[in-house]
């Protein structure tokens, strides 16, 4: 994972390209990068972080984006009422629809907290 630079609102970004193999981006070693880096104090945004990813350490995260809700909506046919357009990559209505799909999802897996996550940083 690399360095990507500051957004404007002090938020570390890394790349997509980073991460790319998709079976790095639901590792313990990507976990233990964003917990530390979170840790910290930084607020992060993950560029195309896979599902995977999110169920991890998305709960770290700032942010994110993603092209997995467009993936799906490339290759099936438009939702009904979806009349305008060949199929639905773009659809705000789709779009909204697998975000809440994928929010429920992880809130009803919900998380294991981190053994250290009720420590402060050590300061000294």
């Amino acid at each position: 994972m690399g360095f990507t630079g500051w957004s404007q609102r002090d938020t570390l970004t890394t790349g997509h390209g980073h991460c790319r193999d998709n079976r790095r981006q639901s590792t313990g070693e990507i976990t233990a990068i964003v917990t530390a880096l979170a840790s910290a104090g930084l607020r992060l945004h993950g560029f195309g972080v896979k599902t995977g990813g999110l169920d991890r350490y998305g709960y770290r995260l700032s942010s994110a984006d993603s092209m997995a809700w467009s993936y799906a909506a490339r290759r099936e046919p438009p939702l009904p009422g979806c009349a305008s357009h060949k199929n639905c990559a773009n659809c705000l209505i789709y779009a909204r629809r697998w975000r809440s799909r994928l929010l429920s999802g992880l809130a009803r897996r919900g998380h294991q907290p981190d053994l250290f996550d009720h420590l402060t940083r050590d300061t000294a």
